[in-house]
């Protein structure tokens, strides 16, 4: 989101809600070649406003096989500098070998 735009008046100093699920898909993309990934699904679940520190966390939690290919699946979340989860979300990616 524009700096400026996100800093008015209107817009109450939010940021851009798309920055904390783009950074999950960046944490998988970092972890597995993006021609890996399945499914992706995120859940804004509150305002990310300008300033926050967002840390995106993985968990696989599931391990399974479909189709003949090994997959697994991971559960995402973002969370600000305070711990106050602001995406949710869900993958399933295929390993490789």
């Amino acid at each position: 989101m524009d700096q400026e735009l996100a800093s008015s008046d209107s817009s109450k100093g939010a940021a851009s809600r798309t920055a904390a699920g783009a950074g999950c898909l960046r944490l998988l993309t970092g972890w597995a070649p993006q021609t890996a990934l399945r499914e992706f699904g995120v859940r804004f679940q509150g305002i990310v406003h300008l300033g926050n520190v967002i840390t995106c966390t993985g968990t696989v939690v599931e391990k399974l096989e479909r189709a003949g290919e090994r997959l697994v699946r991971i559960e995402l979340q973002a969370t600000n500098q305070y711990g106050e989860r602001k995406t949710a979300g869900e993958a399933l990616v295929a390993l490789g070998g």
